[in-house]
């Protein structure tokens, strides 16, 4: 009989480049994770903020801050004519549940569900930057901090940020990239947020630590510089397996050789000057068309979500058959011919450089379908994938929207297979 077997993606080991930092304090990374903040939450997110300040206090870490109508918060420590700045979301893609418990091994955190025994995700995106962001408040003289809400609904609380607040930061920091690929995201959010200087400047740093150069898809940083940032961002990774999944984990030796390489870019180019950067004034051309069509007078449009409203062109005749839940990944997603194979498929599509949906989707897709969930189950969970982290492409709202035709004729042959209730009440 044929076993399915799920495929795996093996979690490289590494050894941590330890120059500043030999260890991080585990026990403080696992009540960050057993702090549940889903997005959304306001009121679970808002009291997060109140631990994150209680922990302040209580290291003596002497800091001045405020929170912003939204909610964000904005933490600065010293005073100095220029501050290095770091920046992380506090919520989290995954549902609040009460028998969530968070344990370790010796280079892994994982989240277990105590009464069902499966994995649970912890948060590790984003909760690996919150950590790194104070560590940073512990350890730096001088620097600034901004707690943001809501980035895993669209960025919201980035979106409405104080752009005021970062008028004398060098640049901005952020850590909620995963790590498969150790990498510096220099383009995300659709846009360039690192400039030509910057990193000419920090490569050297980040190729000692195993760090490389790419583009990512939407986080804090590209939503900053896309309202009008005028310096340089960028997103690491730092120690987050298989994020927005169940079976999300952190590797501590991932984190430590994070927060080693990102401290080490702090103290070496954090303060020697604020590093300009405005994509706007570049001659270039997007997906979209040209910049101009998105600025006006020097000013960008409110919401990075808005410019994706056209971005791809969609064909209204073209015929989706409804099949299997593969046969939808593999023709919507990979758009592969009739006579492809998954694995063929997943080679020779490209997403618009957009390698994590498609990576993201096969890993659930696998996860799912080794469980033995059913095809009803399975198409279930991709929409919800979908819908809560892709949302702003039309390709994939095309994709949601069949998918959700697919899953009403699941549900139609699931009801037509149940028994019939009959009434056995005698009528008189």
């Amino acid at each position: 009989m044929y076993q399915y077997q799920k495929q795996r993606r093996l979690l490289t080991p590494i050894l941590p480049k330890t120059t500043h930092f030999t260890t991080v304090d585990v026990e403080l990374i696992k009540s960050l994770f057993a702090f549940q903040t889903p997005t959304r939450d306001a009121i679970r997110q808002a009291k997060f903020m109140a631990f994150l300040m209680s922990w302040l206090r209580q290291n003596k870490i002497k800091f001045s801050y405020k929170y912003d109508k939204v909610g964000n918060l904005y933490i600065t420590k010293g005073t100095s004519p220029i501050f290095p700045c770091i920046v992380s979301h506090v919520d989290t893609v995954h549902d609040y549940n009460k028998d969530l418990q968070i344990a370790n091994t010796k280079d892994l955190i994982f989240g277990i569900d105590a009464g069902t025994g499966e994995q649970h995700g912890i948060g590790a995106d984003p909760k690996n930057g919150v950590y790194f962001a104070l560590q940073m408040l512990k350890y730096l003289k001088t620097c600034k901090v901004v707690f943001f809400i809501d980035e895993e609904c669209g960025c919201l609380g980035s979106k409405q940020a104080d752009l005021t607040f970062f008028k004398d930061c060098s640049f901005v920091c952020q850590l909620d990239r995963r790590s498969f690929t150790t990498d510096i995201i220099e383009y995300t959010n659709g846009i360039q947020v690192l400039s030509e200087e910057f990193k000419q400047q920090v490569e050297a740093t980040m190729t000692e630590y195993g760090y490389a150069f790419n583009h990512g898809t939407s986080t804090d940083v590209g939503e900053l510089v896309w309202n009008g940032l005028g310096i340089c961002a960028f997103n690491f990774s730092n120690g987050s397996f298989n994020e927005h999944c169940s079976y999300e984990t952190c590797s501590i030796p991932h984190l430590l050789n994070a927060i080693n390489a990102a401290y080490e870019l702090i103290i070496n180019f954090g303060y020697q000057k604020r590093w300009l950067h405005n994509p706007y004034n570049q001659d270039r051309y997007t997906a979209w068309g040209e910049w101009d069509d998105y600025v006006r007078g020097g000013k960008t449009k409110s919401s990075y979500y808005d410019r994706y409203e056209s971005l791809f062109e969609t064909n209204e005749d073209t015929i989706y058959g409804n099949k299997t839940v593969a046969a939808f990944i593999k023709n919507h997603v990979f758009k592969a011919v009739d006579n492809a194979t998954m694995t063929q498929a997943a080679q020779i599509y490209h997403f618009d450089g957009d390698e994590e949906l498609v990576e993201n989707l096969i890993w659930l897709y696998d996860y799912h379908v080794g469980l033995n969930c059913d095809e009803l189950t399975v198409c279930k969970t991709l929409i919800k994938y979908l819908k809560n982290n892709y949302h702003y492409l039309n390709q994939v709202k095309i994709l949601v929207k069949e998918m959700e035709k697919y899953q009403r004729v699941l549900e139609k042959e699931k009801a037509a297979k149940l028994p019939v209730k009959t009434d056995n009440r005698c009528h008189i």
